[in-house]
């Protein structure tokens, strides 16, 4: 195992995850990840009030209330975060699955009672 020694230390996390987990480790982290994802994804899809921007592909998953402002909603949710990002003319909630502690139904139950609370 070699860094290359010229170019900083930006190889030293890769280098390091890859010493602790290794192979197997990190491909079973991605796929956990992955699948936490796509069972927000059917979550949301399954909620008549929220809309799925498209299937996951790459663990984000994007969506939004269907009625009323995705910011003001973000904006009283509580004990999930979800971050914000425009596409076009609306504001979507973004959820990156790289946390493999998260709560699915934490993030959509926190939406939806933030939805009918306003």
């Amino acid at each position: 195992v070699g860094l290359l020694g010229s170019h900083g230390a930006m190889a030293l996390p890769l280098a390091a995850t890859l010493l602790a987990w290794g192979r197997e480790g990190i491909a079973e982290r991605v796929e956990h990840c992955m699948t936490l994802a796509e069972r927000l994804a059917s979550r949301i899809a399954q909620e008549p009030e929220l809309a799925l921007f498209g299937q996951p592909e790459t663990g984000v998953v994007l969506w939004r209330p269907r009625h009323g402002s995705a910011e003001a909603v973000r904006a009283r949710m509580q004990g999930a975060f979800v971050s914000l990002t425009q596409i076009g003319d609306e504001y979507w909630f973004r959820s990156v699955a790289a946390n493999p502690n998260a709560d699915v139904d934490l993030v959509v139950n926190s939406a939806l009672a933030a939805l009918r609370s306003g």
